[in-house]
This record gives structure tokens, C-alpha cells and sequence, in this order.
């Protein structure tokens, strides 16, 4: 790749980057389940009756750590993401909801990936880091969206 003009061909590309960061969304899903849903009809969930005209609202975070869609779902693990992929996951389409799914799904879903691979390149090529507390344990907090309850500090070097 070179860095200094990076192609959308070279995006498609990064296969890892995309593993990387549907791992991060996976683990660290951005909202917290902001699209509740009507039933439209009475549904039976095992010992559960969701009624007509009810509201449902998906825990996205909740699915991404349930071990009947992914395999040591504690573990964060890219490679769960890689084309060819055995684990769980693949065999569910409504199992990684970072985007919601469906129809109604985020229209900014492919936006952000390609985003997200051009920031964090951008990054990588200007800049090594390190925590500044190499014993640092990220706790998440939730507001509005998911979210660190201490701050991050990372020490940058230009490269």
C-alpha cells in the first residue's frame, strides 16, 4: 500500500483492519439498542409471549457476547471476522448487530467502515503509541452511547 495515497482498492484490501474493527463494534457496540420495534403479531420465544403492539428493543451488546453466536465471546479475537471463518457467528446473519440488520439497517454502515480504515491508517502511519499506564483496564461507561469511565492516555511518537 502506499501510504502517502491511499485508493479505495487498497481499502478493500485490508482485510485484517476490517476483522479489527468489526471486533471492536462487536465488543464495544457504539449504541445500546436505540431502535425499539413494534410486534406486529404475537410471538412465542421460548418461555417468553411478546405481544402484539409491543415494543422490542435488541440489547446489540448483548448479542455480541452471547456464546451460542461466538466462541469465547470474551476474547477479543479479529480473526472470528476472517473470510472462510468456522465460528459460530457465520451461520447467523442477525448475530454481529453493530448496524442493526435487516431492512432497516444503518445506510451508514459501509461509510463508516471505510472511515474508520482510513483514519486508523492515516494514524498508524504517522505515529507510534503506547499507554502511558501499561497496566490500564479499560471500564466501559454507558450514557448515551457506550463509552471509557477513566481517561485514556497514550503516549503518541511521530515517526
Amino acid at each position: 500500500i502506499n501510504f502517502d495515497k491511499i485508493t479505495t482498492e487498497d481499502l478493500a484490501h485490508l482485510k485484517y483492519i476490517d476483522a479489527f474493527l468489526k471486533e471492536v463494534l462487536r465488543y464495544f457496540a457504539p449504541t445500546i439498542g436505540l431502535f425499539p420495534r413494534r410486534a406486529t403479531a404475537t410471538h412465542k420465544l421460548g418461555d417468553l409471549t411478546i405481544l402484539k403492539g409491543s415494543m422490542v428493543n435488541v440489547g446489540f451488546n448483548i448479542v455480541g457476547f452471547n456464546s451460542n453466536f461466538f466462541d469465547q465471546p470474551y476474547e477479543f479475537r479479529p480473526e472470528r471476522f476472517f473470510e472462510g471463518s468456522t465460528e459460530k457467528h457465520t451461520k447467523y446473519p442477525y448475530s454481529f448487530l453493530s448496524f442493526s440488520a435487516g431492512p432497516r439497517n444503518c445506510i451508514g454502515k459501509y461509510l463508516s467502515f471505510i472511515e474508520g480504515k482510513t483514519i486508523l491508517l492515516n494514524f498508524l502511519k504517522r505515529y507510534s503509541f503506547k499507554f502511558s499506564n501499561p497496566d490500564f483496564q479499560l471500564k466501559n461507561g454507558l450514557r448515551f452511547l457506550h463509552e471509557p469511565v477513566d481517561p485514556i492516555r497514550v503516549n503518541l511518537m511521530k515517526l
